[in-house]
């Protein structure tokens, strides 16, 4: 048997189970997004009703939308039959890649972090740092650079 027969007797037998996991994907896929989407406005409310900084909230709701986001491609590869192992294993080198690349960023991103939760100072404040006197302005997103003089 040639590779064309093989090709066509596999089609022929597998083509509807496969149809109707690809079209039952679709399906997952949308009603996942409109869970999500009524998931992101409770998350939304939650955060509004909270007394979070602006630019910790928006880094919130972000987060959690991406996370859910992420975790229905997976649960939607793996109801297709895909094994997630290649993807699990590709997530987390590309993890260590980006790790080892920004090796001193991910202490500084903390550091932002840790700033932005607990708040040593705030918007309108006076900062005295390694020799620079500045008031804090605004806080910018993820870079604390855009301080003004005064």
């Amino acid at each position: 048997m040639n590779l064309w027969t093989k090709l066509f007797d596999f089609l022929s037998q597998n083509l509807f189970s496969i149809g109707i996991k690809i079209i039952s994907g679709i399906i997952f896929y949308i009603i996942g997004r409109k869970i999500i989407f009524y998931l992101n406005k409770i998350i939304s409310r939650v955060i509004d009703k909270g007394k979070f900084d602006s630019f910790v909230a928006s880094f919130c709701k972000n987060f959690a939308k991406i996370f859910l986001i992420t975790a229905l491609l997976f649960l939607i590869i793996n109801f297709l039959g895909i094994n997630n192992s290649f993807f699990v294993t590709l997530l987390a080198s590309m993890g260590l890649a980006i790790g080892m690349a920004l090796s001193g960023t991910p202490k500084n991103f903390s550091g932002g972090i840790v700033i932005l939760f607990f708040r040593p100072y705030k918007v309108g404040d006076y900062i005295l740092a390694q020799r620079t006197r500045r008031i804090r302005k605004r806080y910018p997103n993820f870079q604390y650079s855009n301080c003004y003089n005064r």
